[in-house]
């Protein structure tokens, strides 16, 4: 970081520096970022063989991490957040439409769905 600058940031995709797994395709490897404020940080990610983001890892495992599971159809079912906001998030649905969130520390939430008809 050089004087005056407030925040950098670096995507890596190809050429990891922090111990991921280089990624050809387009994926994020990972990101660095420094800033005034919290110093120098990283983001590391990993994918499963469909490409979906399957666990990210901070560089201070005591605040952030996380591990995604999904459906057959590619929908998020269960987000399991670690650290300062660790806890289980899991995803219901009908179709391909959300229907409720539970779990974590807030219980559970739900909503009705109506197109633009309001039907």
């Amino acid at each position: 970081m050089t004087a005056g600058t407030a925040f950098d940031q670096y995507l890596r995709y190809n050429d990891p520096v922090k111990g991921a797994t280089a990624q050809w395709n387009g994926n994020i490897s990972e990101q660095e970022y420094t800033s005034t404020h919290t110093g120098n940080r990283w983001f590391t990610y990993s994918y499963d063989k469909l490409n979906r983001l399957k666990t990210d890892a901070y560089s201070n495992a005591n605040e952030l991490g996380e591990e995604l599971t999904y459906d057959q159809v590619g929908n998020i079912t269960k987000l399991i957040r670690g650290g300062t906001g660790n806890g289980t998030l899991n995803y219901a649905y009908t179709g391909n439409r959300l229907m409720s969130v539970s779990g974590f520390k807030t219980g559970s939430y739900g909503y009705d769905y109506h197109d633009i008809n309001h039907q």
